[in-house]
């Protein structure tokens, strides 16, 4: 029995020791970077945030939620922008005293650069300006196929 158990764990050993020399190769493919950054609490009247990437390309997200503290009705026009692409939102935020006085964003953008760039999120509020709360842009590198098509 003991013969048995020894042989049964050399062979699975052999088999962890095959499926790690298959698999190794796949993670080193699979080697993904990411870069982010954030912010607790900005204006939304210009740059709300920027994030710098090296050369390649990317898919980028970015979110952040917008409250207004006046009583006015307020328009926001917030813009993902980098290399030549952008994606834009647009809310209308209640006076204060109101539920819809709050809003999330989020914002996606596919860019491919052979130089380090930037990526920003920008607002502009008209007429007053309103609070940006936690507001992230993270970019994570695509080394596999990578399309950005426009459609009508």
């Amino acid at each position: 029995m003991k013969s048995r158990l020894s042989a049964l764990a050399r062979k699975g050993a052999a088999f962890c020791v095959a499926i790690t020399l298959l698999t190794a190769p796949l993670a080193v493919l699979a080697q993904t970077d990411a870069f982010a950054v954030w912010t607790d609490n900005a204006s939304a009247d210009g740059q709300v945030a920027r994030v710098s990437v090296p050369a390649g390309n990317y898919a980028v997200s970015a979110k952040l939620n917008l409250v207004n503290e006046s009583a006015l009705t307020v328009y926001v026009h917030c813009k993902l922008a980098g290399l030549g692409a952008w994606d834009i939102n647009e809310v209308m935020l209640e006076a204060t005293g109101n539920p819809s006085r709050y809003a999330v964003l989020g914002h996606l953008l596919m860019v491919s650069s052979s130089t380090q760039s930037t990526i920003d999120l920008t607002c502009q509020p008209y007429p007053v300006d309103v609070r940006v709360k936690y507001a992230k842009i993270t970019a994570i590198r695509v080394d596999g196929k990578f399309s950005n098509a426009h459609t009508q």
